[in-house]
């Protein structure tokens, strides 16, 4: 698990659009499992890519079984991660909490078994306790052998923003 901390404009969402292949690098290379990638987002995806934009990633008029589905991963596994979703399967996303899209977005990546996750400001806007809850199923699949970049403004180990007095 690598994380790259820092204020709103210092290039972080940035630099995972360039490794996930949505955004072209300015210089240099960007080199995916081994080799230099130069294919666009959905083919990193197919190789084992999982990106997780602040956005939340899912799609509003669809179910909540159905976003699962979208990777490709099993729902039961996903249900593995979050059992908590259960009930709210067959509810349009739209309809659930912020919160509970954010586990939605987490558990159709993580379901999907990537080699490789980003995923950008997980915490932004939720409570610590559902933050930590995020964080602990990120970690079980770094344990797992999920590489992770994980992108925050804040320092989530110390609970505070490292930005705050600047």
């Amino acid at each position: 698990v690598v994380s790259l901390f820092g204020p709103n404009g210092a290039g972080k969402t940035t630099t995972l659009l360039t490794l996930a292949g949505a955004l072209v690098p300015i210089s240099g290379q960007v080199v995916l499992f081994g080799d230099l990638a130069s294919s666009p987002l959905h083919m990193r995806v197919r190789q084992g890519l999982a990106f997780i934009t602040d956005e939340r990633s899912m799609i509003s008029n669809l179910t909540a079984r159905d976003n699962l589905r979208l990777r490709g991963g099993s729902v039961d596994r996903a249900l593995e991660i979050f059992p908590e979703l259960e009930e709210h399967l067959d509810r349009p996303a739209a309809l659930l909490s912020g919160g509970q899209q954010q586990m939605l977005a987490v558990a159709r990546s993580l379901a999907s078994q990537p080699r490789l996750l980003l995923a950008d400001e997980l915490s932004l806007g939720f409570a610590p306790l559902l933050v930590q809850r995020l964080l602990k199923a990120v970690r079980a699949a770094a344990d797992q052998g999920v590489g992770v970049l994980l992108v925050e403004q804040h320092d989530l180990a110390a609970g505070t923003s490292r930005w705050s007095s600047k």
